[in-house]
């Protein structure tokens, strides 16, 4: 299989990227940054006549912040909708597939487990936006699929980076508590994506863990894991620390039977997620 990673640099691109190549498949990769050995391709500014042939394209490049988004609507509306749906109609045209990662922010996030067809209701700019893009994905056809992700937790993740390192120095954490993620690691999320890459079908797919967990009981349990004092967590309230009502989300799991039945997706508990984050601290419970 000749398979295209537009943002093949990226968090998940990368690790996709790799993936694919180590399961036997010819794979190019698409950079913004100048990338040695990638094509050149920035998704805010001209876009090429046509992508390279190949099978499958997975378009893994967005801006995913929320707070970016909302200042940047039109740089948003370019990057997450315009560019992509463009360069996905080509691939299709040429008789290959199209794969876009996508969301749960489409949806109110105001019930756990969100079936695929519930009704969009987005989250913020970039849910706004995302969901726009996977009308106009789904609309290519047979050829199309969109994966939505809860949010995705790799091997040195940001935030719990800075959480372990503050509380090494003893200092304090302040989480949200009125805020959530439903964890899902990335090495699934791979997993997923190479096997619909080499056979999916068209249409909606959902991976996110099994559970939503607060910010501020995420924080609570890696200060356990770590044996700190639990009063190093501060739980706070994201709509008091100006992050807009629209954009916190009390659930942001998703059903994932199609997925399940498809590959053998299992929702992870977030406890098992925080196993494969922080291996030497792996909770005997």
């Amino acid at each position: 299989m000749k398979a295209l990673v537009v943002g093949g640099d990226g968090f998940i691109g990368r690790a996709l990227a790799q993936g694919l190549r180590d399961a036997g498949h010819s794979v190019a990769v698409t950079s913004r940054r100048g990338s040695p050995g990638a094509i050149s391709l920035d998704l805010a500014g001209p876009l090429p006549d046509s992508l390279p042939d190949c099978d499958v394209a997975c378009f893994c490049a967005a801006m995913t912040s929320f707070a970016v988004c909302r200042t940047a609507p039109e740089l948003s509306e370019r990057v997450n909708v315009s560019a992509p749906v463009a360069l996905a109609r080509g691939v299709a045209k040429r008789g290959g597939r199209v794969i876009l990662l996508s969301t749960s922010a489409v949806f109110d996030c105001e019930a756990p487990h969100m079936a695929p067809d519930r009704a969009y209701a987005p989250r913020g700019i970039y849910g706004a936006h995302k969901a726009q893009a996977e009308r106009a994905f789904l609309a290519i056809g047979p050829r199309a699929m969109v994966l939505r992700l809860s949010r995705v937790f790799g091997e040195r993740d940001p935030r719990i980076e800075q959480w372990t390192q503050a509380f090494s120095r003893g200092a304090r954490v302040q989480a949200f508590e009125d805020h959530t993620v439903s964890p899902v690691g990335l090495h699934d999320v791979v997993r997923a994506l190479s096997t619909l890459a080499a056979n999916g079908e068209g249409g909606i797919y959902q991976a996110s863990g099994a559970e939503d967990w607060s910010y501020a009981r995420l924080a609570a349990e890696i200060a356990a894991r770590l044996d700190v004092p639990p009063h190093l967590v501060q739980p706070c309230l994201a709509r008091e620390a100006g992050v807009p009502p629209d954009e916190v989300t009390r659930f942001t799991s998703l059903d994932c039977t199609r997925l399940t039945r498809f590959c053998g997706f299992e929702p992870a508990v977030a406890r098992h997620v925080l196993d494969y984050l922080l291996p030497q601290h792996r909770a005997m419970r």
